[in-house]
Parts: C-alpha cells; sequence; structure tokens
C-alpha cells in the first residue's frame, strides 16, 4: 500500500510540473474596429495562421459580413486586437460589398511596428467590405467589417451608433410649424367637432 501511494504522489507531482501555467488559445484573438468614436464592432475572422495550443493555418474564403455598421465618409477608424496583443505589421483594404477580394483597393497600412491600436481614414461613401489583415507575435489574421458609407441609417452591428439630435427635434419642429400655422388660420374651432349628450 505504502508503494502505491508514493507512485501515485510522483505521477502527480510530475503531471502537475509539467501543466502548463496558463491555458494558450486555439485562435487569434478577436479583431475590433471603432468608427468615428462608435463601437468597438467585432469584426469577422477570415483567412489566419496562429501559434498556440493548436498550432496552424485556416484559409478562408472571401467573407461578407451580414452585420453592417453605417460611418461618415471618411470616418476615423481605429483597428485593435481584443485581448490587447500588440499589431507588428498591418494592412487596410476595401471592396465593394458586392464584389471579391480581387476588387479590393489599399487603404493604409504599417509595417515594423508594435501598437495595440491602429487609426486610419475610412472609404468614400458606398456599401464596403473593409478587410483589415494584421501579423503578430503569434500569428497573423484577416477581420472583415461590412461599412456603409455615408448611407441612410441602415446599422446591424450589436454597437450601432447613434442617431444625430437633429434627428431627434425634427418631429418636435414639425408639431411647431404646425401649431403656427394654425394659430395664423385662427385657431382650431374645438367646440364645433365636440359632440353633445
Amino acid at each position: 500500500m505504502l508503494r502505491t501511494v508514493s507512485l501515485l504522489s510522483a505521477t502527480l507531482a510530475l503531471a502537475l510540473s509539467t501543466a502548463p501555467v496558463a491555458a494558450q488559445a486555439t485562435a487569434p484573438p478577436d479583431g475590433v474596429l471603432t468608427v468615428a468614436g462608435h463601437g468597438p464592432f467585432v469584426g469577422t475572422r477570415g483567412t489566419y495562421c496562429f501559434r498556440g495550443e493548436v498550432e496552424g493555418c485556416v484559409d478562408a474564403e472571401w467573407v461578407i459580413p451580414d452585420a453592417k455598421v453605417a460611418a461618415p465618409i471618411a470616418a476615423e477608424l481605429r483597428f485593435r486586437l481584443a485581448d490587447g496583443t500588440l499589431i507588428t505589421d498591418w494592412v487596410a483594404s476595401q471592396a465593394p460589398a458586392r464584389g471579391t477580394a480581387d476588387d479590393a483597393q489599399y487603404l493604409a497600412g504599417e509595417e515594423g511596428i508594435s501598437v495595440e491600436e491602429v487609426a486610419f481614414t475610412g472609404p468614400g461613401e458606398g456599401d464596403w467590405v473593409l478587410s483589415v489583415e494584421v501579423r503578430f507575435e503569434s500569428g497573423s489574421a484577416v477581420y472583415n467589417f461590412r461599412l456603409q458609407v455615408g448611407l441612410p441609417e441602415t446599422s446591424t452591428a450589436a454597437a450601432a451608433a447613434p442617431r444625430a439630435p437633429m434627428n431627434r427635434l425634427l418631429p418636435l419642429l414639425l408639431l411647431a410649424g404646425v401649431l403656427a400655422a394654425a394659430a395664423a388660420m385662427g385657431g382650431w374651432n374645438m367646440r364645433a367637432n365636440r359632440r353633445l349628450p
């Protein structure tokens, strides 16, 4: 019995000494985008290579996200990895939402950096797929976002930008105009429309 206990404790001690200190990730972190100070919006991950608990690459087709983010023309865009991983290289491109990866046009990029967040100017008016490819210490990944730039409010993303204050005032301004017009015509005769018992 004594021999079984010491063999069990030796096996347990060996297992504990070789166990990883912290669990390692099995895929790259989420990529998030802030649009003109609104967000963050989580991107749709495309192709990636990653070294973690599981090591390898995933080659994805051109991904057009379903969720749309409303953005002003030439908005300030800020991209970062959700867990704070440092970005060492990055490239942002845009393609029409009805296009393919072959239609992508360069927007901005940098090499040989070590930053948590990158900033750049967004595209002009249109329905776009914004693709941000980043490299970091443990791999690389592509993140896609669907931007509705300068178009009517059509956000379907979770952290949609709030409406402009003027949109809240418009109904009140219309009501004030109707009341002013009624007053100018001598007012409404409420008594004439009332039924008697």
